[in-house]
């Protein structure tokens, strides 16, 4: 998340509750270490006018699809062969192969 810059401005970033110890208006955050389900992300804002603002941001976290490669025989140079990719996971919706 970004918010514009104001000069004299603070700001607290919270991850589901917890602060997250960033005071700057930008955070980023990397999904690896979270857990799945959804988790929230607020800032609060305050200027120097004593203004007081904030705002929420839900991320919805996906397990990692179980994934497998198999090939349908040796794999030898100059010989074409099929590589076959089988997924025991339920939650493909946001699967995406990648070569």
């Amino acid at each position: 998340m970004n918010y514009p810059s104001i000069a004299g401005a603070s700001f607290s970033w919270f991850f589901d509750g917890v602060p997250m110890g960033f005071s700057g208006n930008s955070v980023s955050v990397s999904t690896y270490s979270m857990a799945t389900g959804t988790h929230q992300i607020i800032v609060n804002v305050m200027s120097p006018d004593s203004c007081y603002g904030n705002d929420t941001m839900n991320i919805e976290v996906h397990s990692v699809p179980n994934v497998n490669i198999v090939a349908s025989g040796a794999l030898c140079a100059g010989t074409p062969n099929m590589l076959v990719a089988n997924s025991t996971s339920t939650n493909l919706a946001d699967s995406l192969e990648q070569w």
